[in-house]
């Protein structure tokens, strides 16, 4: 083998190296810094902790990962160019061809360099089986080397990270939400659920409390017939009991009382009063009124401020603003008034 047919070789294997590596670039490029949010699951890749960090330190600096690689892709580029026009391109089309039609021989390899390392890279990092590369400790370390490597020190002084990975707001992402509705990926009610869940924490006591004037409420020395003539007209299940200083004392389950009553005709309503009571500010938020309610087992809670009784709010209230309108059991149960 004579040893032009050695440096013909060697061309070939640099510029297949190069090749390769552009190729690479551009894949990794698109797949952390045009990664979706919406299609991989952060959370779960939480356990590792190392490689946690890494991958949200790439995600932080997507923009500077991108700027190195297109830098690294300008003088790739330069370096295919050079070697195809003055060696592998003259040995394929001769060198008349090449000299004669160089801007067009030229154009057509940039087509077919942006057709194989941009669009066809690119379009493989898209693909659904590609979002386990992202998770990928080779991909990840290579990654993570690239963007901190000494050369790119003055570069990242003028691209700066995120600050947060996900730079959507919450409305961007109730519009995104609503937009999926079109292509029916989601139900219509499906989508105001989840609406409806992001605007949760927002809403506080005041916006759906029952003002005071509007509770019906039991007086602990009411005779029991007393009591069975108020439920009968307003068929509430629980009750908000008052002392004679109109202080509330607790809360009274009608329906609970009933069972009892059943085994025991003797026994007094006054001694079935839970004695627990919950109170918030009409300032508190709904999404602490929940919790609350969730973990004293509590169905109803009193609206005060400074002592002064402003309304109550139920379990069935709070759930209302999460879910929608839900009806309660003299909606359900007693026929509409003619």
């Amino acid at each position: 083998m004579q040893i032009s047919d050695l440096l013909s070789l060697s061309l070939v294997a640099v510029f297949l190296l190069l090749l390769g590596f552009s190729f690479f670039l551009n894949y990794i490029s698109a797949l952390y810094s045009d990664v979706n949010l919406f299609k991989i699951d952060l959370v779960k890749e939480r356990k590792d902790k190392r490689r946690s960090k890494k991958i949200i330190f790439i995600l932080k600096n997507g923009n500077l990962l991108f700027a190195v690689i297109c830098i690294w892709q300008v003088f790739l580029n330069i370096f295919l160019s050079e070697i195809f026009m003055s060696g592998i391109g003259q040995q394929i089309l001769g060198s008349t061809v090449v000299d004669k039609y160089k801007w067009l021989v030229l154009a057509l390899f940039g087509l077919t360099i942006a057709l194989t390392n941009e669009i066809f890279a690119r379009y493989l990092a898209n693909r659904p089986g590609s979002r386990k590369m992202v998770f990928n400790n080779f991909f990840i370390d290579i990654t993570y080397a690239l963007i901190r490597l000494p050369l790119n020190y003055f570069l990242r002084l003028i691209v700066k990270p995120r600050k947060r990975i996900f730079v959507n707001s919450e409305q961007d992402v109730m519009r995104f939400v609503n937009n999926l509705t079109l292509d029916r990926v989601l139900e219509k009610n499906e989508a105001q659920l989840v609406q409806a869940a992001f605007m949760f924490d927002d809403l506080r006591v005041s916006s759906i409390a029952t003002p005071w004037e509007k509770v019906v409420a039991f007086n602990h020395e009411m005779p029991y017939p007393e009591i069975q003539t108020i439920h009968s007209r307003e068929f509430f299940t629980r009750y908000p009991v008052l002392n004679q200083k109109k202080e509330v004392i607790g809360t009274f389950n009608m329906e609970l009382f009933y069972w009892k009553l059943i085994k025991n005709k003797e026994i007094r309503w006054q001694d079935y009063v839970d004695k627990r009571v919950i109170r918030f500010s009409p300032q508190d938020k709904l999404d602490k009124v929940l919790t609350k309610l969730q973990t004293t087992n509590s169905r109803m809670a009193v609206i005060q401020e400074k002592k002064k009784l402003l309304g109550i709010i139920t379990l069935q209230d709070v759930l209302s603003a999460l879910v929608g309108k839900i009806k309660d059991e003299k909606e359900i149960l007693l026929l509409p008034r003619r």
